[in-house]
């Protein structure tokens, strides 16, 4: 799959309230293909050498698809 670009990011509200520990979050753009409109939300990207689960799709622009992503936790930052 072709990654348009990547933006990674921790919630500005959680930021605000001081929230530590906060799921980063970020946006995925990807080039409409065939394949990436096969994606669900059962799927998972690793992008940057983390694991991250898909809370949502949509498509923004002509020929874009975005995805909504939230970070999973490596078992290192679990304990």
């Amino acid at each position: 799959l072709h990654v348009h670009d990547l933006v990674d990011f921790v919630s500005e509200e959680a930021a605000a309230a001081g929230q530590i520990g906060t799921r980063r979050g970020a946006r995925l753009r990807l080039r409409a293909s065939r394949r990436a409109r096969q994606i669900t939300a059962a799927d998972r990207v690793r992008a940057r050498g983390q694991l991250w689960e898909i809370r949502g799709i949509c498509a923004p622009g002509a020929g874009l698809i975005e995805l909504s992503l939230a970070a999973v936790p490596n078992r290192k930052e679990a304990v």
